[in-house]
């Protein structure tokens, strides 16, 4: 979950190391002139609030290091089934070509 928030901004962490006790270190930097940003992750599939407040701290810190996620992910909005059923079509059949089709069935 924290690579998928470094990749859209375009850091590259430079370590990923496994501790002893299940955990997941990774390490990045922003910017240059700042030292490298460290956070340690569960690995367990269990710990689900702690996956999602490390995304959350890695946000506040790319937040603090001058790099907006906001910015650079554009998310399309999802169609419903909804949307789909109440959508005019783009093509809609013309006279003649209704009743071809109806003659058609027909015999």
């Amino acid at each position: 979950m924290v690579l998928a928030e470094l990749a859209p901004v375009g850091i590259k962490p430079l370590r990923v190391e496994t501790t002893g006790s299940g955990h997941v270190r990774i390490a990045w930097q922003a910017c240059p002139e700042k030292a490298p940003r460290e956070v340690v992750v569960v690995s367990t599939g269990s710990d689900r609030c702690g996956k999602l407040n490390a995304r959350a701290l890695v946000r506040r810190m790319l937040k603090a290091d001058n790099v907006s996620l906001s910015e650079t992910i554009k998310r399309t909005p999802k169609t419903t089934t909804l949307d789909k059923a109440l959508s005019v079509p783009t093509e809609t059949p013309s006279l003649i070509d209704e009743v071809r089709a109806l003659r058609v069935i027909r015999t």
